[in-house]
């Protein structure tokens, strides 16, 4: 599969078990942490692949020949700022930016024997930027920001 190139939900059938994966983060660490397999069809991707170059957060689960297996766009789960609602007396919302981002989040990954590796592809810093904006607005390119053998995870 390449970039601009679409995982049909007919293809996500095929898989008939998910794993759950649990990953902790602190900074720019992330580990994983926990999973557990789930009887259900993961959820088919909702765009086309992205290419490096887009801006945005998705994961990316390759075969032993780095083939793209399965892909997922989603919200960043580890932001450097979380929305709050504004002081007192007034109806809005405003971000405050975190000294350090630290938590746990989940994803679901097709359980499959093809399923070699995970990386995470993101736009948006992992650490805030001591030296200009707490956080870049997600316009530049995305990196791969950490990668996981899920090969030896399963060997567990």
């Amino acid at each position: 599969m390449k970039p601009g190139e679409m995982l049909s939900a007919d293809q996500t059938r095929q898989w008939r078990r998910t794993l759950r994966l649990t990953f902790s983060y602190d900074g720019d660490t992330i580990r994983l942490i926990d999973r557990r397999g789930v009887a259900m069809i993961p959820p088919a991707p909702n765009t086309p692949l992205p290419a490096t170059d887009q801006a945005g957060f998705w994961y990316v689960v390759r075969d032993d020949k780095d083939e793209v297996v399965y892909y997922r766009v989603i919200r960043n789960p580890m932001p450097l700022s979380v929305e709050v609602v504004s002081p007192a007396g007034e109806q809005s919302f405003t971000n405050i930016n975190r000294d350090r981002a630290r938590g746990t989040f989940e994803i679901l990954v097709p359980d499959t024997k093809e399923a070699a590796s995970l990386s995470f592809f993101s736009s948006h810093p992992l650490v805030p930027d001591r030296d200009g904006p707490e956080e870049r607005s997600g316009q530049q390119p995305a990196r791969e920001v950490a990668r996981f053998d899920l090969r030896a995870e399963r060997a567990r």
